[in-house]
């Protein structure tokens, strides 16, 4: 799916569309999870680093502007997400 039409559906989910929102995590789950992967150390810190991100873009969606992509939005979510996770590990090992 083209970043455009991610944004149309972005755009309908802004208006309160929750099958807008459904086809938007379909749409970029996959390319979400391997953005994820590359940088997380284990498969449960990608699945919560990518399910918070869904969420946190689910309650935020308001603030969402389609001047970049969304994509790059989620991403930004999921790193920052996953960045405070691996400080909080290195805080807490012994």
């Amino acid at each position: 799916m083209s970043p455009t039409e991610l944004d149309l559906l972005v755009i309908r989910a802004q208006g309160g569309d929750r099958t807008a929102f459904h086809a938007v995590v379909e749409a970029i789950d996959e390319e979400l999870r391997r953005f994820v992967a590359a940088r997380a150390p284990s498969a449960d810190l990608i699945e919560e680093a990518v399910q918070t991100a869904f969420v946190t873009a689910y309650l935020k969606l308001a603030e969402y502007q389609p001047r970049g992509s969304f994509a790059s939005w989620l991403k930004g979510i999921a790193r920052n997400h996953l960045l405070q996770e691996l400080d909080k590990q290195r805080r807490t090992r012994p």
